[in-house]
């Protein structure tokens, strides 16, 4: 795992977004080397603060397509 989080594409306001990216440090912190407890943490976690369905996925070396709805995205 990386040691500092990495925000590529972000459109949620600065105070959501240091919300979030607390979360998913916390939650990867607390489960190292378990990617699949640590997303459902993640995803438990932002569904309860931001009251959204937050897809969440944690690992290495896959592809992927976004779409989101706009100051929803991290």
């Amino acid at each position: 795992m990386m040691n500092a989080p990495l925000v590529i594409d972000c459109d949620m306001p600065d105070e959501e977004r240091a919300e979030a990216t607390e979360i998913c440090v916390t939650a990867c912190e607390k489960f190292p080397g378990e990617p699949a407890t640590c997303s459902k943490m993640i995803k438990d976690q932002l569904d309860k603060k931001f009251g959204q369905f937050f897809h969440v996925i944690v690992g290495n070396s896959f592809g992927f397509t976004v779409e989101a709805e706009i100051s929803h995205k991290l």
